[in-house]
């Protein structure tokens, strides 16, 4: 499936430097961000929120979302 994405330069841009940074095309870079969110498993009826903010911190520890800001 194809899927094509309208992003500002901003997030262009930072994307296309997290993918440098970790040697992959910017579309397999966004493939791997895309796939890690989807198959986050977020049905752990015990996670409290606390808890869920550290998974997700932990599973995306990668990404400087304040940076593209």
């Amino acid at each position: 499936m194809t899927v094509t994405l309208n992003l500002t330069p901003e997030i262009e841009q930072c994307l296309r430097q997290k993918a440098t940074d970790l040697g992959l095309s910017i579309e397999d870079y966004a493939l791997k961000l895309l796939s890690d969110l989807v198959f986050l498993d977020l049905s752990d009826s015990t996670l409290n929120s606390c808890d869920l903010v550290t998974a997700l911190d932990k599973r995306f520890s990668h990404i400087d979302i304040m940076g593209s800001f």
